[in-house]
């Protein structure tokens, strides 16, 4: 049965809008492919689309992958009548973290405090792969032993999945990489299968911002980071606050309460923008004391030093 699940997904031969009207009739895509089949224009081009839904189970169950149909008791509504899985469904509360791929300092400091929570308090993480919000997000949920279910853009089998504690999700059978069909396919499945989101950091034309407010539209329950200064970085998030999200303090002013004066002062120049070590220098001319206090910001995971040379 499971081939014809993964044709009814994959098949051109019908718009969604025909596909739910003939599931209603017919009950299953076993039916629906028979009943289709018997049509003599149609025979050739379906059965080619089973024989590719037939190698795409076969490649899934070498590879250990799950195909969740709607029959499936795993199955939760969504615009996909399959997603494929690999992994298992992890048990809590689905939480969202996104956010900028150009993330500011203070966007990480809210980000590893926000995951620290969520492991806590035995939530699932809901993301993906994509630089900046993203990426510090599941390492950071991974580093503290938490739970993650990654939603990929591209087909299940794209990406090595080596990670305990998380479980790779996909709309998109095989290894193919679908750049922005793929993004928008992947939202829209992430949307639908997560309970909550909090946008941690995200201009007003960002992805991370379009997704909190389609989540925001459906009735979730959504959340957004108050930025402690008046950042155009954070500009999406302002907006979603406007729009009926629930506000989330910032937590970079406690941080500066547990820092030394030299150490603040650090922190403020980076906070203006990413610099160099010869500016730092520049600035601070005991060269030894800033060594120490950027190894300190940086073993607390309050500042980072990037291959660009930079301190961020």
């Amino acid at each position: 049965m499971l081939e014809y699940w993964v044709w009814f997904e994959e098949s051109s031969q019908l718009k969604r809008k025909e596909k739910l009207a003939m599931l209603y009739i017919h009950r299953n895509p076993q039916a629906i492919f028979k009943a289709m089949h018997g049509k003599s224009e149609a025979r050739n081009v379906l059965s080619k689309e089973i024989n590719r839904a037939r190698l795409i189970c076969e490649d899934c169950l070498k590879k250990g992958i799950h195909i969740v149909t709607m029959q499936d008791g795993r199955y939760k509504p969504c615009r996909h009548f399959v997603v494929y899985v690999k992994g298992e469904f992890l048990q809590g509360k689905s939480v969202a973290v996104l956010g900028t791929r150009n993330n500011s300092l203070e966007g990480v400091w809210n980000t590893n405090d926000i995951c620290e929570l969520l492991v806590k308090e035995k939530y699932v993480l809901h993301g993906g792969l994509a630089e900046g919000i993203e990426r510090l997000a599941r390492n950071q949920v991974h580093s503290l032993g938490g739970n993650a279910h990654v939603f990929l853009s591209s087909g299940i089998g794209a990406v090595d999945h080596s990670r305990q504690n998380e479980t790779l999700i996909s709309p998109f059978p095989g290894e193919r990489a679908f750049p922005t069909y793929g993004f928008q396919k992947r939202n829209a499945l992430l949307i639908d299968w997560t309970e909550a989101f909090v946008l941690m950091e995200s201009s007003e034309i960002s992805g991370a911002y379009k997704i909190a407010k389609q989540a925001l539209k459906k009735s979730k329950e959504v959340y957004a980071v108050q930025s402690a200064y008046d950042s155009m970085s954070f500009r999406g998030n302002h907006l979603l606050l406007k729009e009926g999200a629930s506000p989330i303090e910032s937590s970079i002013k406690r941080h500066f309460q547990s820092l030394t004066e030299d150490q603040r002062a650090v922190v403020n120049l980076i906070l203006s923008g990413p610099i160099s070590m010869d500016r730092l220098i520049k600035r601070f001319r005991n060269v030894n004391d800033l060594r120490a206090n950027l190894l300190e910001l940086e073993s607390r995971g309050l500042i980072a030093f990037k291959g660009d040379g930079l301190w961020y």
